[in-house]
């Protein structure tokens, strides 16, 4: 599906630059952009950071990715375990990486878009499929 929308001259051009700067679509990047801000809207303390795997979720105030915090808890489903082994994040910190996990659980991966494309490689961007479609619940 195509969209079409006005920008503003000042956001066209950071699109631009940022494009530029990642040898990709400004299409591509407005997409990544406008699925994470929609993330993090949905998710709060949840924000995104670039990583040698691509973009990654990261719990506001740590450092740490959500898949690093919760990578094991598909197979348990234990709050309580990942609390004793994060004892350092506050209740607000890690109920928003339960939040963002239960919308979107391929980001228990470090590679996301792996779940989805087959392989244990790095894929495509945080929160897209090998298709680019967006990954997830809502």
């Amino acid at each position: 599906m195509s969209t079409t929308m006005r920008l503003r001259r000042s956001l066209r051009k950071e699109l631009e630059a940022t494009a530029a700067r990642s040898r990709r679509s400004v299409a591509e990047v407005a997409q990544e952009l406008l699925e994470e801000a929609l993330r993090m809207r949905q998710c709060p303390g949840i924000y995104f950071a670039d990583e040698p795997s691509g973009r990654t979720a990261k719990i506001g105030g740590t450092g740490l990715a959500v898949w690093e915090v919760l990578r094991h808890f598909p197979e348990d489903h234990d709050p309580k375990r990942v609390r004793r082994a994060f004892s350092q994040l506050s209740q607000a910190q890690l109920t928003a990486a339960l939040m963002y996990f239960s919308r979107y659980p391929e980001s228990a991966t470090p590679w996301p878009g792996a779940l989805h494309s087959g392989s244990s490689a790095p894929g495509p961007s945080a929160g897209t499929s090998s298709t680019g479609e967006v990954c997830g619940r809502t």
